[in-house]
């Protein structure tokens, strides 16, 4: 069984946005993408204020190819030409 991280790799989705408390104000800003990961606790007491749902992102590796259609979907030029 893989062990889960506690700290730094969740973010709050609420509806189709995304939450993080708002530094300046003390409230909550929403954003089209996940601004930044923070630790479950933050999370969860987030998502409690928001009624949000909590996710968990997990480092996943990228082949070659996949690297590839990324770099031509960002319409990035290759180092090579």
């Amino acid at each position: 069984m893989e062990e889960i991280k506690v700290n730094g790799n969740f973010a709050v989705k609420v509806g189709k946005l995304w939450a993080t408390k708002d530094t300046y104000g003390g409230g909550v800003a929403l954003h089209e993408q996940p601004e930044s990961l923070m630790e479950f606790s933050k999370a969860y007491e987030l998502s409690e204020k928001v009624g949000g749902e909590v996710y968990i992102f997990r480092p996943e590796p990228i082949t070659k190819e996949k690297m590839e259609d990324l770099r031509l979907a960002a319409d990035m030029k290759s180092d090579k030409e």
